[in-house]
């Protein structure tokens, strides 16, 4: 296995798990406090813990990437920044998928593909490469009207794109949600 390979799975493996089992524990505790009905449903019934598990992980879509939008307007570095500014953060996302590709070589052709599936949907603010090597992910910063014309793109280019792999590949759509910024009750 050549070197950026093995970087690219650990890069991975590393951040894969705690990513998502930190949103998945802190969405699905946000979700309990604002849902006091399923908390004590799933109080008086411990067995339906499993259950619970999966409706968080639905619930929450904990796969994401690390980026942040401000609440407010700030002045960040001498740039203004303003409060949920979506598209300067699809653009990040996008200009720092293009220098993986372009200076890192850690994306491949399968990859691209979905990424230029996805920049040509209007209302896509943003698309990269999620992981290297061999096997990997795409991901897109979509407004909600954009989303069913990025599945459809995708679902209908990618297979004519890669026949080989018109049976291997899956589309997710994560919701986006506030997570937690303050605890308002204790267990």
């Amino acid at each position: 296995m050549e070197q950026m390979d093995q970087i690219s799975y650990f890069i991975i493996t590393a951040t894969a798990g705690h990513d998502t089992t930190s949103a998945t524990i802190s969405g699905g505790m946000k979700a309990l406090l604002e849902h006091p009905d399923q908390l004590a449903k799933l109080r008086d019934n411990p067995s339906l813990a499993k259950q619970a598990a999966r409706e968080m992980i639905r619930w929450t879509s904990p796969v994401r990437h690390m980026m942040r939008t401000t609440t407010k307007d700030i002045v960040l570095r001498g740039k203004t920044r303003k409060a949920g500014d979506v598209e300067t953060v699809g653009r990040v996302f996008r200009e720092d998928g293009i220098g993986l590709r372009d200076d890192y070589k850690i994306s491949g052709p399968e990859l691209e593909t979905m990424c230029d599936l996805a920049r040509a949907v209007p209302g896509v603010l943003g698309e990269r490469m999620l992981g290297g090597g061999d096997k990997g992910a795409a991901g897109a910063l979509v407004l909600t009207d954009s989303v069913e014309a990025l599945e459809t793109a995708v679902r209908t280019g990618y297979p004519r794109s890669h026949p080989d792999y018109a049976d291997a590949f899956a589309v997710h759509v994560c919701r986006v949600v506030d997570g937690i910024t303050t605890l308002v009750e204790k267990l």
